[in-house]
């Protein structure tokens, strides 16, 4: 899994704006699972998150 920011802080340093994005290559990543196939045949598994992005922007005075 790929994740990527950029930051931008103005000389006095009073603003800084930072954008990203998570799971670039939007991936279906197995993040956990379990298998009981010998005994019940239950094979279970969860998916981390898609692809998202985001901004923030912080002031300071």
């Amino acid at each position: 899994m790929v994740n990527l920011s950029a930051s931008f802080e103005t000389a006095n340093e009073a603003i800084r704006l930072t954008g990203g994005v998570t799971n670039l290559t939007n991936e279906a990543v197995l993040m956990s699972g379990f298998a009981d196939l010998q005994g019940s045949s239950i094979a279970d598994g969860t998916y981390g998150r898609p692809r998202e992005w985001y901004v923030t922007m912080r002031y300071s005075f």
